[in-house]
């Protein structure tokens, strides 16, 4: 039995061939484009059943209703019934995050929390100790972890295939095109950042998971008093790592990540779930391909290649899955909330940190505002 299964020891049982019942708190865009598909594809063969539909705004029960017909709409988690609900996604605006996911947990409801996790570490750490507490599983949406590409690495890096990794460049977004059903993403109020407590949760997750602790960073952005849209972090990790991130949500910025090794590099774009290209530095040759799983039936001097690895939706679907899988015993959480804490955390230290970046069309006066503004 695995420690998630013992975590769920004094929770009720669930029978091995009985359907989840799940709730979905939260149905603006990523519930109506991502969770409801997601759930949708997987129910038959993971036996899912969304019976509970929880937002403030009707319009929206009604659009993701119309894929989960027989589902209990309700305009708030109070007229729920615990007993109906194995398993809750909160995909709520973030600064509903811990106080509907602490509700969740304490009532006995395992929980899968949309990223970013919480508005603060405080926060975070209050929702991970309630799910300890409760025996509860709360896992974090940070579902790149399930990229093909990102075990990939983490692999080259612990293997030292092509050498111990020197330095990194990630360069990822654009202008703004999320189909979002509040203005949630834009008011100070309702967010804790901008691009960066957003895009950035996967990101900064992902470098920690590959390079370990940073020992020190410079962190600017273009926030005056609002919430930023574009961040540069500039990072140093324990392990010798260097290397800088650029994040945008209003100008078009190459989507591209390398990472330079002692023996050559690594390419891939942000956001792509099983696509890399290798350069050995002794090679004037590069290998762009798609990952594939190993085949089991070997033939001479190589393994053939198996299966394509997960797309990017099947990535998603995963997440959802392994926490499926862990809820019944079959499975090791790979996600716990436990694993955003780290990212929450230096997210919140740029933020403390931040400096005004470069904005070379301001005017003398306008760059003296501007940095009033700031400090």
């Amino acid at each position: 039995m695995t420690q998630n299964a013992r975590l769920c020891n004094n929770s009720p049982v669930i029978e091995p061939m009985r359907a989840l019942k799940v709730a979905l708190v939260g149905c603006g865009a990523i519930s109506e484009s991502f969770y409801g598909p997601a759930i949708s594809a997987i129910a038959p063969n993971d036996r899912l059943s969304v019976t509970c539909l929880v937002d403030p705004d009707p319009r929206r029960l009604s659009i993701v209703g119309a894929t989960f017909p027989s589902a209990l709409q309700l305009l708030g988690l109070e007229g729920y019934n615990s007993e109906d609900i194995d398993l809750a996604v909160v995909a709520s605006p973030q600064r509903f995050h811990a106080e509907q996911t602490i509700k969740l947990l304490t009532q006995g409801v395992h929980v899968l929390c949309e990223k970013p996790l919480a508005s603060n570490l405080y926060e975070a750490e209050e929702m991970v100790k309630v799910a300890t507490q409760n025996k509860r599983l709360l896992a974090a949406g940070l579902f790149r972890r399930f990229f093909p590409t990102t075990q990939f690495i983490r692999d080259l890096i612990s293997g030292e295939d092509l050498g111990k990794p020197i330095r990194f460049s990630w360069s990822e977004g654009g202008v703004f095109d999320w189909p979002a059903a509040t203005p949630s993403f834009f008011l100070k109020g309702s967010s804790t950042g901008g691009v960066f407590a957003d895009l950035g949760a996967h990101v900064l997750d992902l470098l920690l998971h590959w390079f370990g602790p940073v020992a020190d960073f410079v962190y600017q952005d273009d926030s005056m008093g609002g919430l930023e849209a574009n961040a540069s972090l500039h990072l140093r990790f324990e392990a010798g790592v260097t290397g800088q991130l650029r994040l945008s949500r209003d100008t078009p910025i190459p989507n591209s990540v390398w990472i330079e090794f002692e023996r050559g590099f690594l390419w891939f774009q942000g956001g792509t779930a099983a696509e890399v290209t290798l350069h050995f530095k002794h090679s004037n040759l590069v290998a762009k391909s798609n990952l594939y799983s190993k085949s089991n039936q070997q033939i001479p001097f190589h393994l053939a290649p198996g299966e394509p690895a997960r797309t990017y939706a099947q990535s998603f679907m995963e997440q959802i899955r392994n926490l499926c899988r862990a809820i019944r015993g079959e499975d090791t959480l790979l996600v716990p909330a436990s694993e955003a804490l780290a990212s929450i955390s230096l997210t919140e230290k740029c933020y403390a940190s931040r400096k005004l970046m470069n904005m070379p069309w301001l005017s003398a006066s306008e760059q003296v505002a501007a940095e009033a503004f700031v400090g």
